[in-house]
C-alpha cells in the first residue's frame, strides 16, 4: 500500500504551497517531483502514483500559486521568479524528508516550461528531467493581437484576468477525464497579463538556451497534440547538445499524455527511463 502525505511549504515571498507526496511502503528508488499544468491542480496525478508508486518511485505534486489549494489569484504570477523559487523551495524539501534518493523533474504543459527553465538554470541535485506536451510553439494558427494585449498589459495592467477557455477535451481522448475534467471545482480557466507577458519571455529565453541543457533528458509528446505542435518539440530536440536524451512521440495521441487512452503505456515509458537512471 502507498502512503499518503499532505501539507504545505513555503515558497517564495512567504506564500505557502499545498502539496502531496505518494510513497512505497518501503525506500523509495527515485522520487518524481511533478509540476502541473496551467488551471489543474496536484490532485489529478493520482493515477500516475497508482502506477509509479509500485514500481518504487515516489511521486511528489504540488500546486502551483494561484491554483488547486495554494493561495494566489487565479492564474496569476508577479514574475516567473516566484515559479523558479517555488519549485526549488518544493525540491529542498523532497530532498530532505527522503536524503539521498534521486530525484526527477517532471513538466506537463505549462509545467514543462516551469521545469525546463529551472532545469537550465539549476540542474544540479536533479538526476534527470522529463517533459510532457511542452509548449515550444502553439498548434495552430498563432493570434498576434493576443500576443500583442499580453505583453501591454502585462505592464499597464498586470493582474488583468484572460479566460483561456478550459476545453479539456483538446488535451485528452478519454471521454471519462474530459468529463471529470468538466466538473472539477479546483480547474479554472483564468490567467493574468502579466502570467501571459512572462510564458512569452521564459518560452523566448529556453528556445535561446537549447544548447545549454546538460541533464539526462525525455520529451514525450502526442502527435496529435492540438494545443502544443509536435513540430515545436522536435525542432528544439534537434537542437539540444545533452548527450542523454531521448524524444517519444506517440500516433494519433493528445496533449495530456498520462490522461490519454494510450496512458498505460506513457507511464510504462516513464517508469522505464526513471528506473533505468537511478543507477
Amino acid at each position: 500500500m502507498e502512503t499518503v502525505r499532505e501539507g504545505f511549504f513555503e515558497g517564495a515571498g512567504g506564500l505557502r504551497l499545498f502539496f502531496r507526496v505518494w510513497r512505497p511502503p518501503v525506500t523509495s528508488r527515485a522520487i518524481l517531483a511533478v509540476v502541473h499544468g496551467h488551471g489543474e491542480h496536484s490532485g489529478r496525478y493520482e493515477d500516475v502514483a497508482d502506477a509509479l508508486v509500485p514500481r518504487g518511485v515516489a511521486v511528489a505534486a504540488f500546486d502551483l500559486r494561484g491554483h488547486g489549494r495554494s493561495p494566489g489569484q487565479r492564474g496569476h504570477i508577479g514574475s516567473w521568479d516566484e515559479y523558479r523559487k517555488d519549485v526549488g523551495a518544493f525540491l529542498n524539501t523532497l530532498a530532505t524528508e527522503q536524503p539521498g534518493v534521486p530525484i526527477f523533474l517532471w513538466g506537463y504543459s505549462l509545467g514543462a516550461l516551469i521545469a525546463l527553465e529551472f532545469a537550465l538554470r539549476f540542474p544540479n541535485g536533479l538526476r534527470g528531467l522529463l517533459l510532457m506536451g511542452t509548449p515550444i510553439r502553439p498548434a495552430g494558427v498563432a493570434r498576434p493581437y493576443l500576443v500583442w494585449l499580453a505583453r501591454v498589459f502585462g505592464v499597464l495592467l498586470p493582474r488583468f484576468r484572460m479566460n483561456l477557455g478550459l476545453n479539456v477535451s483538446k488535451a485528452t481522448r478519454d471521454p471519462a477525464v474530459v468529463e471529470a475534467g468538466r466538473h472539477d471545482p479546483l480547474m479554472h480557466p483564468w490567467a493574468s497579463a502579466r502570467w501571459g507577458s512572462e510564458s512569452l519571455r521564459v518560452l523566448a529565453w529556453v528556445q535561446a538556451h537549447a544548447s545549454d541543457l546538460c541533464l539526462p533528458v525525455l520529451f514525450l509528446h502526442g502527435e496529435a497534440d492540438s494545443v502544443s505542435a509536435v513540430e515545436g518539440v522536435r525542432d528544439y530536440f534537434a537542437r539540444l547538445t545533452c548527450p542523454d536524451r531521448e524524444l517519444k512521440v506517440y500516433p494519433e495521441a493528445s496533449h495530456e499524455l498520462h490522461h490519454d487512452l494510450i496512458r498505460d503505456q506513457v507511464l510504462a515509458d516513464m517508469g522505464d527511463w526513471i528506473l533505468r537512471h537511478t543507477g
